[in-house]
């Protein structure tokens, strides 16, 4: 069965989709996983955001976007441990 690709502007979409509705109970997997990975793309664009705010003598909000990047990087790691 081959795997199919999506872009990052896909999953947002579909994770969108997945995460609007209120839980009667657990994540799915697939939720949790679409979860993981908005995490993960917020992470990158954050730190880029970071290094760009850096360059134009920002430090200080350069600083938030790295603080932000580092609550993301929990919500990874709650994520995770709800897939048990």
């Amino acid at each position: 069965m081959a795997e199919t690709l999506i872009t990052a502007e896909e999953n947002h979409v579909q994770a969108r989709g997945l995460m609007a509705r209120k839980h009667p109970g657990p994540l799915t997997l697939e939720e949790i996983s679409v979860g993981m990975s908005i995490c993960i793309d917020n992470i990158g664009a954050l730190i880029e955001d970071a290094e760009i705010l850096l360059r134009s003598n920002r430090p200080a909000r350069a600083l938030m976007c790295l603080l932000t990047a580092d609550q993301e990087n929990g919500k990874v790691t709650v994520l995770y441990s709800m897939a048990g």
